[in-house]
């Protein structure tokens, strides 16, 4: 299977950046949804991700080219807005976040399905178009896709990196971190758009439905085997990018075989594997 691997990426180089791109992202969103998993994030992932398939759709319509770069701003363009959305509905009435976060989730959606509708109708190209960032198509990814997705997962890196015992603080205890003068809201804001901004260069290769899982299922395995969050981290990138180099891998071999579904499969796999064969679970970090 590996000398398998390495022949097809010799003679492909189209292969081998998809897959060296893919790994990256794969590895960023175990790294950060780590934080978001500890944080109780894992719902706001879920509406971030669903939040940016209107603005997809939106940008499908308007961009003729099917520009692949001005549907990934589409897709942050609306999560950004649904961000917005929570953030003055925490200030301004008394919903708790959770139902805030399962509202918007709803209402995105909807009005994603509503512009697909229309797409459908409209034109098969664009619907063709569209199908790849809902569903994730690696093979689709051009060299300037792969570098806004190394680039952007890079910065996120650096970012957890020069910060790391700060959103530590801030996700572990914010009672203690406002006390001692750290401002949580803005630590929370950033991981917020650091999510944003992974979810969107993320849209082609996993698609909009599935995002979440990637962000989700290998910090939940990492959690299992590990009751440290820096082993948990780096287990949960280890878990997140394998499993897109796999996909990523079988995806391009195989005709007709969508990235984002066998990635999450294999991650989702992973997980429950995880779950079942640890001797005990660990509890408290």
């Amino acid at each position: 299977m590996i000398s398998t691997c390495i022949e097809l990426c010799a003679h492909h180089y189209t292969m081998c950046m998809v897959i060296m791109g893919t790994t990256i992202m794969g590895a960023t969103c175990g790294l950060l949804g780590t934080f978001g998993l500890l944080k109780g994030y894992s719902l706001f992932g879920d509406a971030l991700s669903h939040a940016a398939l209107p603005g997809v759709a939106v940008a499908v319509l308007l961009n003729q080219r099917k520009d692949s770069a001005w549907l990934m701003v589409g897709g942050a363009l609306t999560g950004a807005l649904a961000l917005g959305i929570v953030y003055i509905a925490q200030q301004y009435t008394r919903l708790k976040l959770d139902s805030l976060l399962g509202t918007l989730l709803s209402v995105f959606f909807g009005i994603g399905l509503i512009v697909m509708t229309v797409i459908q109708k409209l034109s098969v190209s664009h619907q063709a178009a569209l199908n790849t960032f809902v569903l994730g198509n690696a093979a689709t990814l051009m060299p300037r896709d792969m570098y806004c997705i190394i680039v952007v997962s890079l910065l996120i890196i650096a970012c957890l990196c020069a910060l790391w015992k700060e959103f530590v603080l801030a996700t572990f205890d914010t009672v203690f971190a406002r006390a001692i003068g750290y401002r949580v809201l803005l630590f929370e804001g950033l991981l917020a758009c650091l999510l944003i901004m992974l979810i969107a260069v993320g849209l082609q290769t996993v698609g909009v439905i599935l995002m979440t899982a990637l962000l989700i299922a290998p910090a939940a395995a990492a959690r299992q085997w590990t009751a440290r969050i820096k082993p948990m981290a780096l287990t949960a990138a280890c878990i997140g990018g394998s499993s897109c180099m796999l996909g990523a891998f079988i995806s391009s071999a195989i005709e007709q075989v969508p990235t984002g579904p066998i990635i999450v499969v294999i991650v989702t796999s992973i997980a429950f594997i995880s779950l079942c064969v640890t001797p005990y679970r660990v509890r408290a970090l």
